[in-house]
């Protein structure tokens, strides 16, 4: 009730600002028309409204949403707060020597534990010596413009707590994929690499990394929740941001795609792009949905070989 209270709020200030005319209906699903916004505000507004909608129009994440954020049912190595927002930590019995740090990010409506059981995050850190950090958003809820900046002094604070790490990657799920390339666009070297999952990138935000960061997109063809294919909101797809991301690290013309193999229990092949600055690559599950059904030992392999990829390109 609280959520809907919030997004309808916003979703007011979306109507107000003439960007926008949304119809609710019973059942949480939502109507709506946008036009495109014509003014930094409008832009910041519209980025606003995508992140609570995203609770809106997906209520069942909630009950998936596992807490995370009491230190009383700590399921990690510590749980904490930095800068009001709950984090937890998960530090495995042995340290790769690269000193790696891995963020996972969740989606609209849930938490650190939820995140958690998606990724398998300290089954991957026990087997490559990874420090695994879970922070969680406001409502559980990512903003796509204030938690930007908040990531990167998460990030700055773990590397004073935790580190020093030589490697720091993000891997986000839906709405905190959608924030995974808003940080991706934003960093000042401070991140290494992006696994953005079932996340669309918004086509006019400004992106300026001061280094090249190595993107992994993975996205299903059948996603019914955020579309394969983009357009929401002044969103771009898949493909397109794909093809951002390929220009934004210099990448050569030509592309290579992967045989076929079962990420998502579905046919599955991942598109990279060759001679980048830092590694591209889209994954892509024919029929997949917007929540995965991983084969995580699959997952997990895949990310470590991107990792590995993405550390040598910021040595090089």
């Amino acid at each position: 009730m609280v959520k809907r209270f919030v997004a309808i709020k916003y979703a007011e200030e979306l109507c107000l600002s003439g960007m926008a005319s949304i119809k609710m209906e019973p059942g949480a699903s939502v109507q709506y028309t946008v036009t495109q916004p014509s003014t930094p505000e409008k832009k910041r507004i519209m980025q606003s409204i995508w992140t609570i909608l995203l609770a809106l129009a997906f209520p069942f994440l909630a009950a998936c949403g596992g807490g995370g954020d009491s230190k009383a049912s700590c399921n990690y190595t510590r749980c904490d707060n930095f800068e009001s927002h709950p984090y937890a930590v998960y530090r495995p019995a042995k340290l790769d020597s690269h000193r790696s740090l891995l963020v996972l990010l969740h989606g609209a409506g849930q938490g650190q534990d939820a995140a958690e059981a998606m990724w398998q995050g300290r089954s991957f850190a026990d087997a490559n010596g990874y420090v695994l950090a879970i922070p969680q958003g406001t409502d559980k809820l990512w903003n796509y413009t204030s938690d930007i900046e908040w990531m990167l002094h998460f990030v700055d604070f773990m590397q004073q707590e935790e580190g020093p790490f030589d490697a720091v990657y993000l891997a986000g799920w839906s709405n905190g994929s959608m924030l995974s390339q808003q940080v991706a666009c934003n960093t000042n070297g401070k991140i290494t690499g992006v696994v953005s999952f079932a996340g669309e990138r918004f086509e006019n935000a400004p992106c300026a990394p001061a280094y090249p960061i190595a993107i992994s997109l993975i996205h299903g063809t059948a996603d019914s929740i955020v579309s394969f294919s983009g357009g929401s909101f002044g969103t771009q797809g898949a493909l397109a941001a794909f093809d951002f991301w390929r220009s934004q690290n210099a990448c050569a013309a030509d592309t290579e795609i992967s045989a076929p193999f079962l990420l998502e229990r579905a046919t599955t092949t991942s598109t990279r792009g060759i001679a980048c600055r830092a590694p591209v690559e889209l994954t892509v599950s024919q029929g997949g949905q917007h929540t995965p059904n991983w084969n995580i030992t699959g997952l997990h392999s895949m990310l470590r070989d991107f990792f590995d990829r993405a550390a040598a390109a910021r040595t090089q």
